[in-house]
C-alpha cells in the first residue's frame, strides 16, 4: 500500500515558506498602517498652521488698530497745543502792542515828574498754591510797575515788570525751571474796588490758568 501524498505546506520547506509569507504579509500591513498614520498627520498639520497664521493675523490687526488710536490721540494733543499756543501768541501780541502804545504816549508827553496813577499797587502781594505761599513785591512809578517774586523761604524766584491802565494790570516775569531753564510768564489782572485783590489769567508755556494775588 503506497503512502498518501503529503501537502507541500506540511513538509519543512513548506512550513518555512508559509512562515516567510506570513511575515511578509504582517510587514506589509504594518508599513501600510504606518504610512496611513503619517499621511493623516501630514494632512492635519497644514490645518493647524492655518489656525496659527489666522491668530497671528488677528493679533497684527489689533496691534495696528491700537497704534492708530495712539497716533490719533497724539495728533489731537498736538492740535490742541498748537491752538493754545496760537491763542497765547495773540494775547501776547495784544499785550506787547499795549505796552508800546503806553510807552509812545509817555514819550510824547513833556518830561515832567511822573504823575501818580489813579490807583497804586505798590506793596506785597501773596499767591498760595500747592507749592506754598509766594510773595510778589510790586513797585509802581506812574503807570510803570516793577516785580520781584519770593518763595516761602525768602529766595528770589522771579523778576519782571508791567504797567497799570486804570484798574487793569499787566505783568510779565521770568521764573527758573528745574534749575536748568526758565519760564516766561504773563498775567492780565484786574484790581478789585478795595484794591486788595488782583485777579485774572496767567499765561505760560502755551497754557493758561486763573491767578489771584492778595495783599493785606
Amino acid at each position: 500500500m503506497s503512502d498518501s501524498p503529503k501537502s507541500f505546506f506540511s513538509t519543512l520547506p513548506g512550513v518555512l515558506t508559509g512562515l516567510a509569507s506570513l511575515i511578509a504579509a504582517i510587514t506589509g500591513l504594518y508599513v501600510a498602517t504606518d504610512g496611513f498614520k503619517q499621511s493623516t498627520q501630514q494632512s492635519a498639520q497644514p490645518a493647524t498652521e492655518m489656525v496659527l497664521d489666522e491668530d497671528q493675523h488677528q493679533q497684527q490687526i489689533a496691534a495696528l488698530q491700537r497704534q492708530k488710536e495712539l497716533d490719533d490721540l497724539r495728533i489731537n494733543q498736538e492740535r490742541e497745543k498748537l491752538l493754545a499756543e496760537q491763542e497765547l501768541e495773540t494775547l501776547r501780541q495784544a499785550s506787547r502792542q499795549r505796552v508800546k502804545d503806553v510807552q509812545q504816549e509817555a514819550q510824547q508827553q513833556p518830561k515832567t515828574d511822573p504823575q501818580p496813577a489813579a490807583v497804586n499797587v505798590t506793596g506785597n502781594w501773596y499767591l498760595t498754591n500747592g507749592f506754598g505761599t509766594f510773595t510778589f513785591v510790586l513797585g509802581q512809578t506812574g503807570t510803570q510797575i516793577t516785580l520781584q517774586e519770593f518763595d516761602a523761604m525768602g529766595n528770589v524766584v522771579g523778576t519782571g515788570q508791567g504797567f497799570i491802565d486804570g484798574r487793569q494790570v499787566f505783568l510779565s516775569w521770568v521764573e527758573p525751571y528745574m534749575y536748568v531753564a526758565s519760564i516766561s510768564i504773563e498775567a492780565q489782572l484786574h484790581l478789585s474796588p478795595d484794591a486788595t485783590r488782583l485777579s485774572g489769567t496767567m499765561l505760560a508755556q502755551g497754557n493758561q490758568a486763573p491767578i489771584q494775588l492778595y495783599r493785606n
